[in-house]
């Protein structure tokens, strides 16, 4: 029996303020926004955020500045697909190259714009829109897609499950005995 190789994205969070960082005009969807993304190419996920920061953001950064942040299984244009976020906390200038891959070899022209996270636009890709909302909640990972490829019922909406997490933590509190430690809420 063959197994196809799973296909592996890495995608980039830049945020600044209430801002975040968006791409159109890619050779997938040139019509549609999307999070600056480029395909793990035989590199170290860290360096492919780097190397994706600087070709398809045209954004200068180092591998301690980029940390993962969401990982997205994913079923969309009827394939499966794993998605790495990272965020980039920090960079350091622009490249210039905008659009050029390693090899120099041009790329269709893209268009980058900063966008408020509490109004992102229209025709914004409803996998990356599903990961934004997800990761503004806190949400470490997502399987989007599947539910109607499986004919299962519907996932909650983004952020149901940590609101449902939090109203039981906090009854569990509001019952702890006064010498009980608090549970850690860190992940």
């Amino acid at each position: 029996m063959s197994r196809s190789a799973l296909p592996v994205r890495v995608h980039l969070l830049v945020r600044t303020g209430d801002r975040i960082l968006l791409t159109t005009g890619d050779e997938t969807s040139p019509a549609c926004w999307r999070l600056p993304a480029g395909n793990l190419e035989g590199q170290a996920a860290g360096d492919a955020a780097v190397r994706v920061a600087r070709e398809q953001a045209a954004l200068l950064t180092t591998l301690e500045d980029v940390r993962l942040e969401h990982v997205a299984h994913h079923w969309a244009d009827d394939r499966e697909q794993l998605g790495l976020f990272f965020h980039v906390t920090r960079t350091y200038g622009v490249t210039g190259a905008h659009g050029a891959a390693a090899t120099g070899l041009p790329r269709r022209p893209r268009r980058l714009a900063w966008h408020p996270l509490d109004a992102l636009p229209e025709r914004f890709a409803q996998p990356d829109q599903d990961v934004v909302t997800r990761w503004a909640d806190g949400e470490f990972f997502s399987h989007g897609g599947w539910t109607a490829r499986r004919g299962t019922a519907a996932r909650p909406p983004a952020g149901a499950v940590q609101a449902t997490a939090r109203a039981a933590s906090a009854q569990a509190a509001a019952t702890r005995p006064p010498s009980a430690p608090a549970a850690s809420s860190q992940a």
